[in-house]
């Protein structure tokens, strides 16, 4: 489950910081894997310093979209740089979740 915002990298009151790693495995699981079952051999996030790349392709043009507003409001995400590509133009017809 993807957490709330409680604070960003730069702000001193944050309270915490997340390691790059554990943005990356966040990215992984919940954008990736389980809000739009990518295939994990096309996508990608690296993370440094808070700085989020997103590289690969995904099945529709809407997924760049929401993996870029997924991985901004992620806490300890200061930047996010979209490089995503897509298969098929427009959005998928039904949710991750019903799919066999």
């Amino acid at each position: 489950m993807i957490k709330p915002i409680v604070g960003h990298r730069d702000d001193p009151g944050a309270g915490f910081l997340r390691s790059d790693k554990e943005i990356e495995a966040d990215i992984e699981q919940e954008v990736f894997g389980r809000t739009l079952s990518a295939d994990p051999e096309m996508v990608r996030a690296t993370v440094e310093h808070g700085v989020v790349m997103l590289t690969g392709r995904v099945e529709y043009q809407s997924d760049v979209d929401i993996a870029e507003h997924l991985v901004r409001v992620m806490p300890g995400v200061i930047a996010v740089r979209n490089r995503l590509t897509y298969q098929w133009n427009g959005q998928r017809n039904r949710q991750p979740s019903e799919r066999t």
